[in-house]
């Protein structure tokens, strides 16, 4: 999945690579309504263009992550 391959790319510190693909995800983040985690996203591409902390980028992911399980729970219920 894209959240598996942004993970990836964070735990092997390919910050730019993780930036691509954060990038990537927003618009479809926006799409469905889940602007929380678009904002989050948002926050994981500048840290991600910055390279200043990869600590934080990490807990934001988290977030984006979090929020995107949550919808698929959601998901799967309504189906």
């Amino acid at each position: 999945t894209q959240l598996e391959s942004i993970a990836v790319a964070l735990a092997a510190n390919d910050l730019d690579g993780a930036r691509r693909r954060v990038h990537a995800i927003k618009p479809q983040l926006k799409f469905m309504g889940m602007t929380t985690a678009a904002g989050f996203a948002e926050s994981v591409e500048r840290l991600c263009e910055e390279k200043k902390d990869p600590s934080q980028v990490g807990e934001k992911f988290a977030l984006v992550r979090s929020q995107c399980e949550q919808a698929f729970v959601e998901l799967r219920q309504k189906l």
